[in-house]
């Protein structure tokens, strides 16, 4: 005769455990999705000195300990959907990159150019959003971390040659500032086809940086965009 074996009844595993895991993560990346997207349509519309926390939770529905849970404040919401934009950006330009490596007559010219326009278009794309991040109206603290973006982007430059020795200093940051004042110009324009006027003509001041001779002589750059 066998007997019945008593199971002891499986205790709830908690938010440590695999199936308090499995259930917990998915919450968290809906309440930071429903937070930056919140944020994103406040910044955009108001700037981020009018826009608040209980702005942010009004419109995101998601509570305000959740949001310093997930955050710890406004900066860092602001500070994580800059970071969100940067990755857009940066994909879009290696997406253009990628493409332009391709081609037969590729040189590191044009594949840097051509993933230069390919982030100047996606900031415009981005533009209602983006001049809030590379403009003036962020947070006070967050002009360092603009300074280090910067210095990021110029280390990325340093090592383009173009036939030639890496370009130096001076004009990695030459290029780094253009590209900049560039993205500062597209994000104010809202038409498409005026917005890549503006990333062309700023390309071809890329190229005069580059190559000058052969670019002043193809490719004479306008005075303006305009």
């Amino acid at each position: 005769m066998t007997s019945d074996v008593s199971h002891a009844e499986e205790p709830a595993i908690g938010p440590r455990g695999r199936r308090g895991r499995s259930t917990h993560w998915p919450r968290s990346a809906t309440t930071q999705r429903a937070v930056l997207d919140a944020a994103r349509t406040l910044f955009s519309e108001r700037g981020y000195e009018n826009t608040s926390i209980n702005d942010i939770v009004q419109t995101s529905g998601v509570s305000v300990g959740s949001i310093y849970h997930q955050f710890g404040g406004k900066l860092e919401v602001f500070t994580a959907l800059a970071n969100e934009l940067s990755g857009i950006h940066a994909a879009a330009s290696a997406r253009a990159a990628k493409r332009a490596a391709g081609a037969e007559s590729a040189s590191p010219a044009t594949i840097y150019l051509a993933g230069a326009h390919a982030y100047l278009m996606s900031t415009w794309k981005e533009r209602s959003i983006t001049r809030i991040i590379i403009g003036d109206d962020g947070p006070a603290g967050f002009s360092p971390m603009r300074r280090e973006a910067l210095e990021r982007f110029k280390h990325g430059t340093e090592g383009l040659t173009i036939g030639t020795p890496p370009l130096p200093d001076s004009t990695a940051f030459a290029v780094t500032g253009l590209l900049h004042a560039a993205a500062l110009q597209i994000v104010q324009v809202e038409n498409r086809r005026t917005a890549k006027r503006v990333a062309d003509y700023f390309i071809d001041l890329l190229m005069c940086l580059f190559d000058p001779a052969s670019a002043l002589q193809e490719h004479p750059p306008k005075q303006s965009w305009h």
